[in-house]
């Protein structure tokens, strides 16, 4: 029976903001659209245009001229963006052509991991230096397989869709809980999915206008762990707690956390409603600060007085004995 085998055009998008460096690019890539006729079809796009095309692609935004490579034109097919040469000096370079031609050959070949939809990570935006401790952090594309699969603490997730409905009310409930969850030693993360894309395969994909959340082992891969899926979506804090308590080696006490976490977003709430218009958010984030301060003395207070009670000493003098 005869073989027939079928090429997938593969389409690369370039476009530029700057009419100097769009000469340049333009160049370049007319020097490849030659070298690789037949087997790739070049497309030049409006950087200006179609924001979220670009974002797709892995590119950040303002980043241009930029080049990419998609297997096809669905919104879901596997896309590769040449990440730090969209600068003028890059496209001015002799070997600019040289550096595309690899880079296409790779990707045709299967050789480059696919790009994803990524913010730049917060150690390169300096974002992390500003983080207080026991803070929630922020997570981005390009981190999440590291994040997913080799954690080094517990790792609680909270993923949303750019349009949710009560973004600022959960994320004060969030900026709240992570503090606490701190003194477990669990890392709680922030991802924003209208702008961060995840493996499929590691994290699915949360519903338009909704919240999800999910934990995370410490060296999942390593040790075979899944990551877990709160099945409710937008949650009350109450069944994070829950969910949280089930999964974690630490095994908080659910019902204390969020008696804990309830005190401390009263105090927050009352003092929005009564301060935010005359000082400020700058109040507001201080007290947050406060409040995750009082919570670290909270629970390590009733460690050290469930370590002391008549019934443990009991306990230890029995196994001694």
């Amino acid at each position: 029976m005869e073989q027939r085998t079928i090429d997938i055009v593969k389409r690369p998008f370039c476009a530029g903001s700057y009419a100097s460096v769009d000469a340049l690019a333009r160049q370049a890539v007319n020097d490849l659209a030659r070298d690789f006729f037949g087997r790739v079809s070049f497309v030049e796009r409006d950087a200006r245009e179609k924001v979220h095309d670009w974002r797709l692609h892995g590119l950040p935004p303002g980043q241009f001229p930029g080049f990419a490579l998609a297997a096809d034109l669905t919104h879901n097919a596997s896309r590769h963006a040449l990440l730090g040469h969209s600068h003028t000096e890059f496209w001015a370079r002799s070997d600019a052509t040289k550096t595309l031609s690899e880079f296409l050959e790779d990707a045709l070949a299967g050789r480059l991991e696919e790009s994803r939809m990524s913010e730049a990570p917060p150690d390169e935006t300096g974002e992390e230096l500003e983080r207080r401790p026991g803070s929630v952090r922020k997570l981005v594309g390009r981190q999440c397989r590291h994040i997913l699969e080799a954690s080094q603490t517990e790792v609680l997730i909270e993923a949303y869709d750019e349009w949710r409905r009560d973004h600022s009310r959960r994320t004060l409930q969030l900026d709240t809980l992570a503090p606490m969850l701190a003194q477990l030693n669990i890392t709680v993360y922030r991802l924003d999915l209208g702008y961060n894309e995840c493996p499929r395969d590691l994290l699915p994909i949360i519903a338009a206008g909704y919240s999800g959340y999910f934990f995370v082992q410490p060296r999942a891969r390593e040790l075979g762990h899944k990551t877990q899926r709160l099945k409710k979506l937008d949650p009350d804090f109450g069944k994070v707690l829950n969910f949280v308590q089930k999964h974690s080696s630490a095994k908080p006490d659910a019902s204390r956390l969020l008696v804990d976490f309830e005190s401390a977003m009263s105090i927050l709430e009352g003092t929005q409603a009564d301060w935010l218009q005359g000082w400020g958010a700058q109040v507001v984030a201080g007290v947050i600060g406060l409040v995750g301060v009082l919570s670290f003395r909270l629970l390590r207070a009733r460690a050290r007085s469930a370590r002391t009670s008549p019934q443990a000493l009991a306990a230890t003098s029995g196994a001694s004995s």
